[in-house]
């Protein structure tokens, strides 16, 4: 059976929320910088301090009281901004991640611990193929598995490696959480095989109407997966495991990455 990676504590962000009280610790460091660049991808940091090691973000929601798609993308530029080796000045080790929705409602509170830190088990992909070729690679992978694909574009990773975006259309719905780690395995596959050198996808699945159903973002050297899904599958999540509920679960701190089964 194919194992999986995941983080600890990161499950499904769907409409359930979790409330809390933001609290900005002052710091003699300089995070600006790191503010800037995050703007300059669209992300509009709210606050942004230092405690001790650990970076302390608040980010303001375009959503109500449920993360939106936009807000996942948020999470992954914030992590990338972190990891990418130009904030070793400030010595971070710990990230403290808040959304707040329109109403000033907190609907995403979450900790990773030691974010810069990559799984021991990870063997980086090699990039063995230009842009051209990864793209026909991965494109017959995912027709070959009978899955239609409305755009695939190949770029680098903010980080290493190279990074996708696809977006699948998916006319049957029962498939739509089977096919996200079908997806995973052929790349990981490809990565093996071929040299694609894919450290990072971004997946959009869509009905035959081209309503957005699923936004995920992955990284397979860090191994974290976040995403989005629409109400419309009813909180089944290709993970098979609920969302966690606010009203009798505690709040979470994401651990570093750990083996689990596989979902399948």
């Amino acid at each position: 059976m194919k194992k999986w990676i995941v983080i600890a504590g990161a499950a499904a962000i769907l409409s359930s929320v979790l409330a809390f009280s933001f609290i900005s610790s002052a710091s003699s460091l300089d995070t600006a910088p790191i503010s800037n660049r995050l703007a300059e991808k669209g992300v509009i940091v709210k606050s942004m301090s230092m405690s001790g090691k650990v970076l302390q973000v608040g980010i303001q929601s375009e959503g109500t009281d449920q993360m939106t798609p936009e807000d996942i993308k948020a999470i992954r530029n914030i992590r990338n901004e972190i990891r990418s080796g130009s904030n070793k000045i400030l010595g971070i080790k710990d990230l403290k991640v808040k959304f707040s929705g329109k109403q000033g409602k907190v609907i995403y509170d979450s900790t990773i611990n030691d974010i810069t830190a990559i799984p021991d088990f990870v063997k980086k992909p090699e990039v063995k193929l230009d842009d051209l070729n990864v793209k026909s690679f991965l494109s017959k992978g995912l027709s070959d598995q009978g899955l239609t694909v409305s755009k695939l574009e190949i770029s680098k990773s903010p980080l290493e490696g190279n990074l996708v975006n696809m977006v699948i259309q998916q006319v049957d719905l029962a498939k739509v959480n089977d096919s996200i780690p079908e997806i995973e395995m052929i790349i990981s596959k490809l990565n093996e095989s071929s040299g694609t050198g894919i450290t990072q996808y971004d997946l959009s699945i869509q009905d035959k109407t081209g309503q957005l159903i699923v936004f995920l973002t992955a990284d397979l050297v860090y191994r974290d997966f976040y995403w989005w899904q629409s109400p419309i599958l009813n909180g089944d999540t290709w993970t098979k495991s609920k969302p966690r509920d606010p009203s009798t679960a505690p709040l979470a701190s994401e651990r570093p990455a750990i083996p689990a089964s596989s979902p399948e």
